[in-house]
């Protein structure tokens, strides 16, 4: 099983600071490349900033460019989902990423659940996306009826 955590850049747990070979020990890492955190696997950046003593990933795969074509990959959350799924993660987390604080963040946080609920059906096997800021899930018909 190939675990990731994809942390946003918003707080979490109430964490001041992470450092992710201490925080998160037994899997990779990837976060924004603007983030404050140490120790990252990978550093996402699309926006053309950089970020002295950090190697950037500015560039994704031609999977995830086509996928580009077919769902709303508008934030960098959404683009290292993809790439995680094409590059065969099995146990994905994204924590940091509520996406609720800024008026740019309703269209990304529509998109990101898009996203995942796109992933959740392509997966032909057991592939699991945790993201713990989702919309809430109910029962339509069992609630209403």
């Amino acid at each position: 099983m190939k675990k990731l955590i994809i942390l946003g850049k918003a707080p979490v747990q109430g964490k001041a600071g992470i450092d992710a070979k201490v925080d998160y020990p037994d899997c990779e890492v990837w976060t924004v490349g603007t983030h404050k955190i140490k120790n990252a696997d990978r550093y996402y950046e699309f926006h053309g900033i950089d970020v002295p003593g950090r190697e950037m990933v500015r560039d994704v795969s031609s999977e995830v460019k086509t996928c580009a074509e077919l769902i709303p990959l508008n934030n960098s959350v959404s683009v290292m989902l993809a790439e995680a799924f094409f590059e065969g993660y099995t146990d994905i987390e994204i924590l940091g990423s509520p996406m609720i604080a800024r008026d740019e963040y309703l269209k990304q946080r529509a998109a990101l659940a898009m996203c995942i609920g796109y992933f959740r059906g392509m997966s032909q096997e057991n592939v699991y996306i945790k993201w713990p800021d989702e919309p809430e899930k109910i029962n339509y018909f069992e609630t209403y009826q």
